[in-house]
């Protein structure tokens, strides 16, 4: 999805999930990562307000 121009955002709120996963998602292009779907609203709001461009 980076390699597309896309902004990605991690999620280790789920079973499968294990410690330093959410380093795993940075290192793998992640530009945040979250731990509950309650928070993803608020990250794409604060996503749609921030430009690495700017």
């Amino acid at each position: 999805a980076r390699t597309a121009g896309m902004r990605v955002i991690g999620f280790t709120g789920a079973g499968h999930s294990y410690p330093g996963h959410a380093d795993a998602l940075t290192e793998a292009g992640a530009e945040t990562v979250i731990r509950r779907w309650a928070e993803l609203k608020s990250v794409i709001a604060a996503l749609s307000e921030w430009s690495a461009d700017a």
